[in-house]
C-alpha cells in the first residue's frame, strides 16, 4: 500500500520546475517541490492543483490555455484560405475536352505537381516611399539653377552706420534742392489761399483719382475743357497739377537709382557703383544704353522716397490738420 500512495500522480504548477504550467509528477516528488516553493501564495495554489482542481490556477496557466487555443483557430482559418485559394485556381482554368486521365491505384502515390500560389495575407506589401534622389542628381535631371548670392561687405555696412550717424541736411546725398532746404529750415506759415476755379477743379480731380492711372486723369481733363466753355483755361495736366502742388506742400520725393533685383540702392558707398556687388545686374536701362551707343544712362529702376518732414509741416498749415 505505501508503495501503490508513493507511486500516485499529483498535477504539479509550481513556478521553478515549469514555469507553473500543470505537469504529472509523483507524489514524493509533488512534496518536494511543495517545500521548495518560495511563497505561501504558491504552495496554496499547488496545493489546490494537486488531485486536478484548477481552481487557484494561476494567470500563466489560463494565459497558456488561451495561446494554444488562438494558435488552433489560426491554423484552422490559414487552412481554410488555402483551401478557398485552390478551388479559385482550380475554376480560373481553361475547360479542356480532352477526358481527365484516371486516378492512380491505390498503391501509387499520389502527386499534385499544381503549384498553389501563397494566400494573399502572405504575399509582402511593397514599399511605397522610395528614397529620394541625392540634390546633384535631382538638380542635374530638373536644370535647376541654385543662386548664390555674395553677402555684402562688413566694410561698407560700417560706412552706412557712420554716414547715418553724421547725417545733415547739407549732405549732397540727400539730393535736396536749395528751395526744399530752405522751406525746411523756415517753414511757411498760414493755410494755402487759391482763388482760380481752373486750379482747385484740378487739384480735387487729382485728389479725387489718387488711386487711378495718369491716363485717366488726362482723359477727365480733356473732357471737362471740351464740355465747359468758360473757366477751362486753368485746368492742368497731371504733370503741371504734380508740380503745382509739390510747390504749395513742399513735398517732394527724392529718387535713387536701385538694382533691377531689388539688391539694393545706389546710394552711400554704392552710389559709384555701375553693376550690383550682390546679384551682379547692371544699374543702367540696357536697352536705352544699346540705343546711343553708351552715351546716355539710364537707371533700370528707380526708388522714391517722401522725407517726412514737409508732409509735417503741410499738416501744420491748416488748424483741422494741424488740431488732428
Amino acid at each position: 500500500s505505501e508503495q501503490s500512495a508513493s507511486a500516485a500522480k499529483f498535477i504539479c504548477i509550481c513556478s521553478k520546475h515549469n514555469f507553473g504550467r500543470p505537469h504529472t509528477i509523483l507524489r514524493t516528488t509533488w512534496y518536494e517541490h511543495l517545500q521548495q516553493a518560495e511563497t505561501t501564495e504558491e504552495k496554496t495554489r499547488m496545493q489546490a492543483a494537486r488531485h486536478g482542481t484548477n481552481e487557484a490556477a494561476p494567470s500563466a496557466t489560463r494565459r497558456a490555455a488561451i495561446a494554444q487555443e488562438l494558435a488552433k483557430r489560426s491554423r484552422e482559418i490559414s487552412d481554410a484560405k488555402r483551401v478557398r485559394h485552390r478551388k479559385r485556381a482550380r475554376n480560373d482554368q481553361p475547360i479542356s475536352d480532352e477526358r481527365e486521365p484516371l486516378p492512380p491505384q491505390d498503391d501509387q502515390p499520389i502527386e499534385d505537381d499544381r503549384i498553389v500560389p501563397p494566400a494573399p495575407d502572405d504575399q509582402p506589401i511593397p514599399d511605397e516611399h522610395e528614397p529620394l534622389p541625392p540634390q546633384d542628381d535631382l538638380a542635374h535631371q530638373y536644370e535647376i539653377d541654385f543662386e548664390r548670392r555674395r553677402k555684402p561687405n562688413v566694410d561698407d555696412a560700417m560706412e552706412f552706420i557712420l554716414l547715418l550717424k553724421n547725417a545733415s541736411l547739407d549732405d549732397p546725398i540727400s539730393k535736396l534742392l536749395y528751395d526744399a532746404l530752405d522751406r525746411l529750415r523756415n517753414p511757411p506759415q498760414g493755410p494755402i489761399d487759391i482763388d482760380r476755379p481752373g486750379i482747385r477743379h484740378s487739384i480735387s480731380m487729382y485728389l479725387a483719382l489718387e488711386h487711378a492711372s495718369q491716363d485717366a486723369y488726362n482723359r477727365i481733363q480733356r473732357s471737362t475743357m471740351r464740355n465747359f466753355a468758360q473757366g477751362n483755361e486753368d485746368i492742368l495736366s497731371f504733370y503741371a497739377v504734380e508740380k503745382l502742388i509739390s510747390k504749395y506742400t513742399g513735398v517732394e520725393s527724392i529718387d535713387h537709382d536701385m538694382c533691377p533685383n531689388t539688391c539694393l540702392a545706389y546710394t552711400g558707398p554704392y552710389a559709384h557703383l555701375d553693376n550690383c556687388p550682390i546679384c551682379d545686374a547692371s544699374r543702367w536701362d540696357q536697352a536705352r544704353l544699346r540705343s546711343t551707343n553708351g552715351r546716355v544712362k539710364v537707371a533700370a529702376q528707380k526708388f522714391s522716397t517722401i522725407p517726412l518732414g514737409p508732409q509735417l509741416q503741410s499738416l501744420y498749415r491748416h488748424p483741422d490738420s494741424a488740431r488732428n
